[in-house]
């Protein structure tokens, strides 16, 4: 019992990096001018902020991309950073890395279906851990997402498919691991720089159930935080039958700051 609980703990620690792998970070500091939803947003009380921070929730991308020529650097809980650059309105490079060794690149690409509807595309892959030059763990793979609404108020749909390689035995059988998801996520704004994020997603061959919620503020143009929580839980079988659910909540805390 012992040994697999080892083993459930080690593949949890790669799916939590796969999950900041696929996060896209969070925490955002634009360089250039900060873009401007297409769509105009209907005069209110609130006389609402434009939303800057449009390519993700917590742990999940909208289908959104960055403008031409937009940078933005990301950081996400003090250990995941991440570059972004518009390559066109439509197509994004990334480059995520973190201090536990990870350091990976990625391509998104958005098309635009309608006004309201975008559908996107995003693949990459890397170095996912390395604890020595004989340990060390590799992913790639892609997703597709579909986001509807504007910059400040949108849902999206998404799946994708990762595959983990390693150099050493992941869960005490196989040195691979296939990693599918499905997810959604939405966002609302509720105040003038008040707007609330959450996120949810499903590992269907781990049992693993994850995601976010909180709340994101502006504090001027240029000045932002992001505070929440994000809850993992996953159900263990066990070869005598037995079924034990784990359950974790990590907290989601970022800053961010942009410059026009």
């Amino acid at each position: 019992m012992k040994l697999l609980a080892q083993k459930k703990i080690a593949l949890f620690s790669v799916l939590f990096l796969l999950l900041q792998f696929c996060s896209y970070a969070q925490d955002d500091y634009v360089l250039t001018e900060a873009p401007k939803d297409d769509k105009k947003e209907t005069p209110s009380r609130f006389n609402r902020v434009d939303n800057p921070d449009y390519t993700n929730y917590f742990l999940t991308a909208t289908a959104f991309t960055l403008k031409k020529k937009d940078i933005r650097l990301s950081g996400t809980n003090a250990f995941f950073m991440k570059g972004s650059y518009g390559l066109t309105d439509n197509l994004m490079a990334s480059v995520n890395f973190s201090f536990l060794g990870s350091i990976t690149a990625s391509l998104k690409y958005q098309v635009n279906l309608t006004e309201d509807l975008k559908l996107g595309f995003s693949g990459g892959g890397g170095l996912l851990t390395i604890t020595s030059p004989d340990s060390m763990m590799f992913i790639g793979g892609g997703q597709t997402m579909i986001t509807y609404g504007s910059h400040s108020n949108n849902i999206t749909l998404g799946v994708g498919y990762y595959h983990v390689k390693s150099t050493y035995s992941i869960d005490g059988a196989t040195d691979e691991l296939p990693l599918y998801k499905v997810y959604a996520g939405i966002e609302k704004q509720i105040g003038r720089k008040l707007f609330l994020l959450a996120d949810i997603i499903y590992f269907p061959d781990h049992n693993l159930i994850t995601g976010g919620i909180g709340g994101k503020i502006l504090f001027s143009d240029f000045m932002s935080f992001v505070v929440g929580v994000t809850p993992i839980t996953q159900e263990h079988q066990y070869v005598n039958n037995t079924q034990i659910r784990q359950s974790y909540v990590l907290p989601f805390v970022s800053f961010r700051m942009i410059l026009d």
